[in-house]
């Protein structure tokens, strides 16, 4: 059995509503600041990984050279939660 506050969330996660099951983790206080920490320290490691000096970052890139389709090939392959 489920607490009544959790009932939302244990109802999500039976129908493995992906949205859903966030926007119940976001409103209950015990698993809000869980999730903005977690997700904090995510969005930090992928935006490092995207301006690194180890791979071709964006950075590295001259201005004149800049496409968006190859902004959005890095994200896609270095920033999966900002993609």
């Amino acid at each position: 059995m489920l607490a009544p506050n959790r009932k939302h969330f244990g109802k999500a996660l039976a129908r493995n509503s992906r949205s859903v099951m966030a926007a119940e983790m976001l409103k209950m206080p015990s698993t809000q600041k869980y999730v903005i920490d977690k997700l904090g320290i995510l969005l930090r490691k992928e935006l490092m990984c995207l301006c690194s000096n180890n791979n071709q970052s964006v950075l590295q890139i001259p201005l004149e050279d800049f496409t968006w389709k190859f902004f959005i090939d890095k994200l896609s392959k270095y920033a999966h939660i900002l993609y």
